[in-house]
């Protein structure tokens, strides 16, 4: 019989990552008690003690990347960062084969090269953070917002139906924006 794991944590680094398949908790150290189930996004924050207890299950898979304490202050003074421990990401199709290649790709990189890859991670805790549920406050046209996703995701087929739910409205309504939307409409794609 397999029993529940509870790991510590005391760190000067930020870490935050992307629950994809598992559950658990994540306990404060006041107590309080937070689930943790695929799509939970989890801050581990600098001087901020915690534990988190795993579910034996041996599903547990998360990606996180961890950041110093420049990176951290200037996330806050960018107001990305609050400090709720656990928050709820919106994982999308490919997303776990993303953060594959881009882990492989990370490990592939020369030591000497690595600090030249900092941005890219930067960009992809902002990434993550993009998804939680503050997006409402985020009152973007949807239009522009899709090209935004779509410049980002070159190497990705992304049907109308994926965007729709990224963006967090109906299929329907995205597709009827969509059709209202100048015939001319083009994306700004990065060079």
């Amino acid at each position: 019989r397999r029993t529940a794991r509870s790991i510590i944590f005391r760190t000067s680094i930020t870490a935050v990552s992307v629950l994809f398949r598992g559950s658990g908790e994540y306990i404060a150290e006041d107590g309080t008690s937070y689930p943790l189930q695929a799509g939970s996004l989890v801050q581990r924050l600098p001087g901020v003690p915690h534990s988190t207890r795993v579910d034996p299950d041996g599903k547990w898979l998360e990606f996180f990347i961890s950041i110093g304490k420049p990176f951290f202050d200037s996330f806050c003074s960018l107001s990305v960062l609050n400090r709720e421990p656990v928050l709820k990401a919106e994982l999308l199709p490919g997303d776990l084969e993303r953060y594959q290649k881009l882990l492989q790709s990370l490990k592939a990189t020369p030591d000497s090269l690595l600090p030249l890859r900092i941005p890219e991670m930067e960009k992809e805790i902002l990434r993550m953070y993009g998804y939680h549920a503050h997006r409402v406050n985020l009152q973007r046209d949807p239009i522009e917002a899709a090209c935004d996703m779509l410049s980002q995701n070159l190497d990705e087929e992304i049907s109308l139906e994926e965007l729709a739910r990224s963006l967090q409205i109906g299929y329907e309504t995205f597709r009827k924006v969509f059709k209202k939307t100048d015939r001319r409409l083009s994306c700004t794609v990065p060079h």
